[in-house]
């Protein structure tokens, strides 16, 4: 499978310990994810880039390429969980090289449960908007659902890169 985002890793954390664990899960590049990044790099356009990122969490069944933001099924709502924001300003990513491979590397985020707690939830995406006028770039499979309790943190960290595309 093409990747332009990994989850360096992923934790969800109940009582201060790590209750589950994933790391290095490659993702899928949707159809409107590839042409957003066409055209961002290639257009004219100093418009394209929005002020901020957003990963979020939903329950779809099946990943496919022409899947967009009005696919997402059982996003959570409330109970603490909101789409969390990455600053494209040059905060929310760092820039690193390895062996002649760069890449973004996010800060480490939090999903906060609260209330009842949200989920179960089966993948994570990475979206242009906050809500669902934007962009639905990519999505991956987690390795296991995630259901939370009030008080429960989901962390995680991404990596974009283009070596694997």
């Amino acid at each position: 499978m093409k990747s332009l985002v990994t989850i360096n890793f992923i934790e969800h954390i109940r009582n201060n310990k790590v209750i589950w664990r994933a790391e290095n899960i490659k993702n899928m590049i949707h159809l409107e994810g590839r042409e957003f990044l066409i055209k961002t790099a290639f257009s004219n356009d100093g418009n394209l880039v929005p002020d901020n990122y957003y990963l979020g969490l939903d329950a779809r069944d099946d990943l496919v390429e022409d899947n967009d933001l009005t696919s997402l099924l059982d996003e959570p709502f409330g109970n603490g969980y909101v789409r969390q924001a990455l600053p494209s300003n040059g905060t929310g990513f760092a820039i690193t090289e390895t062996s002649g491979v760069y890449k973004a590397l996010s800060n480490i985020i939090t999903f906060s449960a609260s209330g009842l707690g949200w989920g179960p939830v089966k993948n994570m995406f990475l979206t242009t908007e906050s809500d669902n006028s934007g962009i639905l770039i990519s999505s991956l499979v987690l390795t296991s659902p995630v259901t939370t309790v009030s008080g429960d943190v989901v962390s995680v960290q991404i990596a974009l890169s283009l070596q694997d595309i």
